[in-house]
């Protein structure tokens, strides 16, 4: 009786001890994972910066040889027109006025400057007299990348980003949003103060 009770008594003491094993595991397991979260949004959130350095460099390649654009003052870009790309594609560009704002239309079909770098999408730019306003569209990306950028967050002010977010799609993955300050980072200019 003696050897059951102690080989019962082992036996729960096992059971125990391997409860609180699993139990401890499972706890390390669930803060890992977290942590494991945790690394993989911030290197997703990376990536999806690293991207928009290298795509801000190529979007304005794309807008280099229009004539219109590159006018001294925001009444002589009136206009509209467009060019093929080195590559392939056309990009369009139309700015009127609308009410008391311009407003900017560049499409983007099948658009290639660079071999690896194909753009399809719209950006809009709706603005006043003296550049300050608001972007919308959004511009797809196919060759070295899959993606997609959201402007609907950007404001700009005297013709340049000025605040807010670009959205950025890689691939299948969730949009994540990357601040403004990356338009001037891949130029390597400072970025401007706000007058306040």
């Amino acid at each position: 009786m003696k050897v059951f009770v102690c080989l019962n008594v082992k036996k729960r003491f096992s059971v125990l001890i391997f409860t609180l094993i699993l139990t401890s595991c499972f706890q390390l397991y669930a803060e890992d994972s977290s942590v494991l979260q945790a690394n993989v949004e911030s290197s997703y959130f990376e990536q999806a910066e690293a991207f928009m350095m290298e795509y801000t460099v190529f979007e304005d390649k794309t807008m280099n040889r229009l004539v219109l654009l590159h006018k001294d003052s925001n009444i002589k870009k009136l206009g509209k027109e467009q060019i093929d790309g080195l590559v392939s594609g056309t990009l369009f560009y139309q700015t009127k006025v609308q009410g008391l704002s311009g407003l900017v239309t560049m499409i983007w079909t099948n658009f290639c400057e660079d071999e690896g770098w194909i753009f399809d999408g719209t950006m809009y730019t709706k603005a006043n007299i003296s550049g300050s306003g608001k972007l919308s569209g959004h511009i797809k990306v196919s060759g070295k990348y899959n993606a997609t950028v959201y402007l609907d967050n950007i404001t700009i002010e005297d013709n340049l980003t000025a605040g807010g977010t670009y959205g950025v799609e890689l691939g299948d993955n969730p949009r994540v949003e990357i601040p403004y300050q990356v338009f001037y980072k891949a130029k390597g200019l400072p970025v401007p103060s706000k007058n306040n």
